[in-house]
């Protein structure tokens, strides 16, 4: 994954985008949520509401001020960008587990609650892991490397 954002870069407008649309489907379900799972923190769904219209607002401020007014430097608003990108990337993840453990005995929903590049991956693992077990040449080291990757 650090390899893909790497590559690609990461755009504080889509996680805005994804984080309001996984947000906005949480709210209408926020009932069926706490009722299914009551470890599921409601206050999530609220952050994140709260969360994405800032991430979409395009700044139109030249150049930032730290609190004690002196310019914020390209440097150092750009490692502040990243720690609150990798910041929102975990909450993402994470609201994107519970829906994955909430949603389980629901695939359609599941589906719209995931991230797509995260279900690739996890389905080329499970190939790459179905295909290793075919290489197996008879003395049992695939099967056992396979069983202890299962933990």
């Amino acid at each position: 994954m650090r390899s893909y954002h790497h590559d690609h870069g990461v755009n504080p407008a889509s996680l805005g985008q994804d984080l309001r649309n996984h947000a906005t489907l949480a709210d209408g379900l926020r009932a069926r949520l706490t009722g299914d799972d009551t470890g599921f923190d409601a206050r999530l769904i609220d952050e994140a509401l709260a969360l994405a219209p800032r991430l979409l607002r395009p700044s139109l401020a030249p150049a930032a001020r730290a609190d004690d007014g002196a310019e914020v430097t390209d440097e150092g608003a750009y490692a502040q960008r990243n720690r609150l990108l990798r910041l929102l990337m975990e909450r993402v993840g994470l609201v994107r587990r519970c829906a994955r453990r909430v949603f389980k005995g629901h695939p359609d929903v599941l589906q719209e609650v995931t991230s797509a590049y995260e279900r690739e991956r996890r389905a080329r693992a499970r190939q790459a892991r179905a295909e290793g077990e075919g290489t197996d040449d008879g003395d049992g080291a695939g099967a056992a490397k396979d069983a202890s990757n299962d933990g």
